[in-house]
């Protein structure tokens, strides 16, 4: 049986971005002038728009009701603890249906 395999990961962009920071330091490439400059400014302003706007929001809500809503649920409930309510006190779904429907 063919299984597809997830070939990226978190840990593969670290590794990247350190190659890549490494690689443009060898070429006397100074990122500090690079992200003090007005284009550097620039982009930074628009990715903290981004994040602000559109990522953070989307993994807010990802990591409130699935991850939190659905995974705590289930991993609770498998060491016999309350739950109803998360570890901050507030209510959680019980089934992947009501985590789906939210």
């Amino acid at each position: 049986m063919n299984t597809p395999r997830n070939t990226g990961g978190f840990l593969k962009l670290i590794v990247v971005l350190i190659i890549v920071i490494v690689t443009l330091s060898y070429f006397s490439f100074d990122l500090k002038t690079i992200t003090e400059s007005s284009a550097g400014q620039w982009v930074m302003s628009h990715a903290t728009y981004a994040w602000g706007n559109y990522l953070y929001p989307a993994g807010g809500f990802l990591w409130d009701k699935v991850i939190v809503g659905f995974v705590w649920v289930h991993v609770a409930s498998f060491f016999g603890v309350d739950t109803a309510t998360s570890p901050d006190g507030s209510s959680l779904a019980t089934s992947t249906l009501d985590v789906i429907a939210m």
